[in-house]
């Protein structure tokens, strides 16, 4: 069974506090050989600044305390307290898992291999942060895990309050409970206590599947995106307190509440997904891989003392240019010779005797084509026959971070 801890617990794009009611650390289960920590965390993600779920501009924003969002019309939701009654947390082994076969696992019975999962908690969700904070601690068999599954529930009908709900005013019957403030554009601020008896299952999927290894550090986040909560489908805010049973809005609030869910393994416990991080890593290195930016300055061997230069090779994912450029050069034109083989012309002209050429690939109007790779090769400005200025182009130089 998985045991809370620190009292959070987290859903898509909020972190959820999973935690004994009078505050107190629960300690996860005995450890055996085939166990491996298991950690599960929560953090809240809004919506990036200047969107909104439906992409209609929206602004979002996170401080110390309560949570403020401010529609695209100027109607401000201020989130002063977010909680809800997760019923069931429940883990599920991926199918053929070899850890789960009795030959691995003698003493543990089936139902111990097929699933975890905990007993119902209430979650106060932390509205002020983006980081992660680890709420549940516990154990899990090494070997695969597939899917994980929320149940957000009203308590079960008993004859007295529940053990998770004693000393809290949390009302029975309900399993949402928001409070905070609803102000419209240019109008006076009304606070508002929004309750929900929703009855709710979330499962999520572990594509690949979570890896429970004894030597790694084992995460799971979830995210409550709170923000999306009570928005129309063009992103504008719904006053909570117009949010009732029947009501026009009714049904919207309690669709966008069960779509806020999400969960992922999160190893680092940075708040996002390993997989599309490794994904996006991979894809940064590819890029880095096609940008590199090479320089050298030209050293003066001819008769002009004061001419300098420098040559630049400048390659990026779609588009390479190999440039040289002077200056204090005597007027005249000049030859760009790359490894013996004449490339292209300078003009040099004016006080300043600058002048300047760009080899470009894909070819483009103005500019000579770069159907050649001066890496590696020398450079030299030359007029008749005589150079001015050489430089062998480095084969390397620093990526462009």
């Amino acid at each position: 069974m998985l045991r809370p801890l620190g009292g959070l617990l987290v859903l898509g794009g909020l972190v959820l506090g999973l935690a004994a009611c009078d505050g107190s650390t629960v300690a996860g289960p005995d450890r055996t050989e085939a166990d491996a920590p298991v950690s599960m965390a929560f953090s809240t993600a809004s919506a990036p600044e200047g969107t909104a779920s439906g992409g209609t501009a929206s602004t979002s924003k996170a401080a110390s305390g309560p949570r403020t969002l401010i529609g695209p019309d100027g109607n401000e939701l201020r989130l002063d307290r977010v909680q809800m009654v997760v019923r069931e947390i429940e883990l599920d082994r991926a199918t053929g898992d070899e850890n789960c076969s009795p030959e691995d696992r003698p003493d543990a019975e089936e139902d111990d291999c097929a699933e975890v999962e905990s007993g119902s908690v209430l979650v106060s969700l932390p509205l002020d942060g983006d980081a992660p904070a680890v709420v549940v601690d516990t154990t899990l068999p090494t070997g695969r895990w597939d899917e994980v599954e929320f149940e957000v529930h009203k308590p079960e009908p008993e004859s007295s309050t529940p053990d998770f709900l004693e000393a809290t005013d949390f009302p029975l019957a309900t399993s949402i409970r928001v409070q905070g403030r609803y102000t419209p554009a240019g109008g006076a601020a009304q606070d508002f206590t929004y309750t929900s008896d929703l009855n709710a299952e979330r499962e999520i999927e572990f594509e690949p599947p979570l890896e429970v290894t004894a030597d790694n550090t084992n995460n799971v986040t979830f995210s409550v995106n709170v923000d999306a909560w009570f928005r129309r489908a063009d992103s504008t805010l719904v006053n909570p307190a117009r949010v009732t049973e029947g009501g026009a809005f009714e049904d919207r609030v309690e669709e966008n509440i069960e779509s806020s869910i999400e969960g992922f393994e999160d190893d680092d416990r940075d708040g996002r997904d390993d997989e599309e991080e490794a994904e996006d890593e991979e894809e940064e290195d590819e890029e880095d891989e096609n940008e590199i930016e090479i320089e050298k300055a030209l050293e003066n061997v001819g008769p002009d003392s004061d001419a300098s230069g420098e040559v630049e090779f400048e390659k990026e994912a779609d588009e390479t240019e190999f440039k040289v450029a002077v200056e204090d050069l005597a007027a005249g034109t000049y030859d760009v010779v790359i490894a013996d083989t004449t490339r292209g012309e300078l003009d040099v002209t004016g006080d300043e005797g600058e002048a300047e050429i760009g080899f470009r690939r894909p070819s483009e109007e103005g500019h000579p084509p770069l159907d050649f790779d001066p890496r590696g090769q020398p450079v030299a400005v030359q007029r008749d026959g005589t150079p001015y200025l050489e430089a062998t182009l480095p084969t390397t130089g620093d990526r462009d971070e």
